[in-house]
C-alpha cells in the first residue's frame, strides 16, 4: 500500500512539473512573440519612412528630368530647323547625336519611374 501512495505522489508531482514546464514554455513564447511583433513593427515604420524619402527624391528627379528633356527637345527642334535652312545635316553638329541619345535615355527613365510613383 505504501508503494501505491508513493506512486500516486510521484505521478502527481510529475503532472505538476509537466504543467509548470508547459506554462513556462507558453510564457516564453508569449514574451518572444511580443518582442518580435514590436521589433518588426518598428522595422516597418523605419522602412516606410525610408520609402517615403526615396519616393520624394524620385519625384524631384522626375520633375527635373522632365524639365531638362523639354529644354533639350526644344533645342534639338531649333537646331534641326536652322540646319535645314542652312543646308547643313544636323548629325554634323557637335553634340547633336549625344543629345538624341540623352533624350532617349531620359524618356526611358521617365517611363521606368512610372512604376514607382
Amino acid at each position: 500500500m505504501r508503494d501505491d501512495i508513493l506512486k500516486d505522489i510521484y505521478l502527481k508531482d510529475k503532472v505538476e512539473l509537466s504543467s509548470m514546464d508547459v506554462e513556462l514554455g507558453v510564457k516564453e513564447n508569449l514574451i518572444g512573440a511580443t518582442k518580435g511583433v514590436n521589433e518588426f513593427s518598428n522595422n516597418i515604420d523605419i522602412s516606410i519612412k525610408q520609402l517615403n524619402e526615396v519616393k520624394n527624391s524620385l519625384n524631384v528627379d522626375v520633375r527635373d528630368l522632365s524639365s531638362e528633356l523639354n529644354v533639350l527637345k526644344k533645342t534639338i527642334s531649333y537646331i534641326e530647323t536652322q540646319t535645314k535652312d542652312l543646308g547643313i545635316i544636323p548629325n554634323d553638329m557637335p553634340g547633336y547625336k549625344e543629345a538624341l541619345t540623352a533624350i532617349n535615355l531620359g524618356q526611358s527613365k521617365l517611363k521606368l519611374s512610372e512604376k514607382y510613383k
